[in-house]
């Protein structure tokens, strides 16, 4: 097997990856691999910056929700910044 094949990644990996890393330590192998693709891929780039996005308004969410338990609708502010950071790209 060649070395590239050993480190390169498909962009469906490196997305899972990606949500791996919000969840997990990744290993060094890892963490290699999906350096080294993001450094040639701009979509996985802006879906890593995405879902970190993503994942910061669902835990605001969630802060704000569980002050306010019979609201389950998102706070105005919540939406506001959601969907400036949507629109940031």
């Amino acid at each position: 097997m060649r070395l590239m094949d050993k480190i390169s990644l498909s962009c469906k990996k490196a997305t899972s990856l990606i949500e791996k890393k919000n969840l997990f330590p990744l290993t060094g192998k890892e963490k290699m691999q999906l350096w080294m693709h993001n450094s040639m891929c701009g979509a996985c780039r802006a879906y890593q910056k995405q879902s970190k996005t993503l994942d910061k308004m669902v835990s605001l969410w969630y802060s704000t929700r569980s002050k306010d338990k019979n609201n389950d609708q998102l706070s105005d502010q919540v939406k506001e910044a959601l969907l400036n950071k949507i629109e940031d790209k």
